[in-house]
């Protein structure tokens, strides 16, 4: 539980109301979530600023605030004399002082702390992860999409007196990004899940992608560990650079922790035998796509050197679950199965998300709905026809592209002998919607892709509306 005086120690502040001696009961920047006790940061967004919502942070039960040098406080109100006992307290960067506060409470602990980062799968290992992790043990993770460089500290303040291990994700778009991340969490155990094209309107090329993950290697203490991806020449070539240890996973058969005899049972249900050291587990998962041997081997990897046994790692697996808009399957009442895969999109993500249609089998029709990829910059055009050629050789029946990118999918699979009559090219969600249900049929399977800001998400609303 931070203090008046930890926030001044933490952050530099200067207290300007209030004693320091006040305990708060938590750290928030949204003022409609406050609880009565927490402590209110005032950070400025793009279409917010915080300190336009400090006094009603103050009024629903914030013990103290924490506001940008220069802004004018309201005067103190003698009707509300606790108001006025509130702390106030003001730092040159409000947002600077989060990221401070929140690595001093993280340094309060002494705790095995994930970290994973990666071009793609970095939430479902996360969540495998806190699936082994916490089986015997309080664990904390990140939740939702809190990957960035106000999430990450959120997510630190969950740690308490009696947490054993935590977990956190790291995103980034661009290089020096999760060298911050890194300088806040001081993670003992990191994890690099892959490299591949992705955020390219602002990092030029897939080797400064690998340079800007490398960040979170930089700082690993000497007894820490580096987790790599085996199967990844980028990701391996890291090793080289790591101070700490370094485990390997992956299905090379130099990988430290490795996959064999991988098969796709009933539903899809991914199946195989994990090994490390002499020791083997029969592993099966509950989602899909053979594309979560990988997360699930970087999982089973840093669970490992965290001390986590074999048969604990084997139950977690097991039993994890991933956040929606990550192949989330619902049927229709027709029968028609519907794969929420809308929470992104980039090359590899869209590649391994077809080959798992394929994987499915089944006497259904398959018809994919994939938006655009973005962030891509030059190698835009290129990586959407290596969609569309992938969809003409695949198992889609049916195809629906969104976004003026997408039409490249489109294109390109009708020049690799796709039925021009099988294809639509559509604005936006609500024009794909309309066509989807010109042609849904019962016991069609439908895949449902596109990075964030297509918003396809609104079909699959849409569709739930119809059950």
């Amino acid at each position: 539980m931070l203090t008046t005086a930890d926030v001044l120690k933490a952050t530099g502040g200067k207290l300007l109301r209030g004693g320091k001696d006040l305990r708060f009961t938590g750290v928030e920047i949204n003022s409609r979530t406050i609880r009565g006790g927490e402590l209110f940061v005032a950070i400025r967004g793009e279409r917010f600023d915080g300190h336009d919502f400090s006094g009603e942070a103050l009024k629903k039960g914030a013990l103290g605030r924490i506001v940008r040098e220069g802004w004018a406080p309201e005067a103190p109100d003698p009707e509300h004399a606790s108001l006025s006992e509130a702390s106030l307290i003001a730092v040159p960067d409000t947002l600077r002082a989060l990221q401070d506060l929140a690595h001093y409470h993280r340094m309060q602990f002494s705790l095995p702390l994930v970290a994973v980062t990666g071009t793609n799968g970095k939430t479902s290992t996360k969540e495998m992860i806190y699936s082994i992790l916490r089986i015997g043990r309080k664990t904390h993770r990140s939740l939702g999409n809190l990957n960035n460089h106000i999430g990450v500290p959120l997510s630190l303040f969950g740690l308490g007196p009696e947490t054993r291990a935590a977990v956190v994700e790291f995103g980034m778009s661009g290089s020096g990004e999760i060298t911050r991340l890194r300088e806040i969490a001081r993670p003992n155990i990191v994890v690099i899940t892959n490299v591949s094209a992705a955020h390219l309107m602002i990092l030029k090329n897939v080797e400064e992608i690998a340079r800007a993950k490398a960040e979170i290697l930089d700082d690993l203490p000497e007894d820490g560990w580096a987790v790599l991806n085996r199967d990844d020449p980028r990701v391996y070539a890291l090793a080289e650079k790591v101070r700490g240890r370094v485990i390997t996973f992956g299905i090379h058969p130099s990988s430290d922790v490795r996959a064999a005899e991988i098969t796709s049972g009933e539903g899809g249900a991914v199946h195989f035998r994990l090994s490390y050291q002499g020791e083997e587990v029969a592993v099966r998962l509950s989602k899909p796509g053979r594309h979560q041997v990988g997360n699930a081997l970087a999982a089973a990897a840093a669970s490992l050197v965290a001390g986590v046994p074999l048969p604990e790692i084997q139950q977690g697996l097991a039993d994890c679950t991933l956040p929606g808009m990550r192949w989330e399957s619902f049927l229709l009442p027709g029968g028609t199965e519907v794969i929420n895969d809308a929470y992104n999109a980039n090359p590899a993500s869209v590649t391994a998300a077809l080959q798992t249609v394929a994987d499915l089998g089944g006497n259904r029709r398959n018809i994919a709905v994939l938006g655009d990829m973005l962030e891509l910059g030059d190698f835009s055009e290129t990586a959407h026809r290596t969609v569309g050629r992938m969809i003409a050789e695949g198992p889609i029946a049916r195809l629906i592209a969104v976004g003026t990118q997408a039409r490249w999918i489109a294109d390109e699979a009708q020049r690799c002998g796709m039925d021009e009559h099988h294809v639509a090219c559509c604005a936006d969600a609500r024009e794909a919607f309309d066509n989807l249900v010109k042609i849904l049929e019962t016991r069609d399977r439908v895949l449902i892709k596109a990075s964030r800001g297509v918003g396809l998400e609104k079909i699959v609303e849409e569709l739930r509306n119809t059950e």
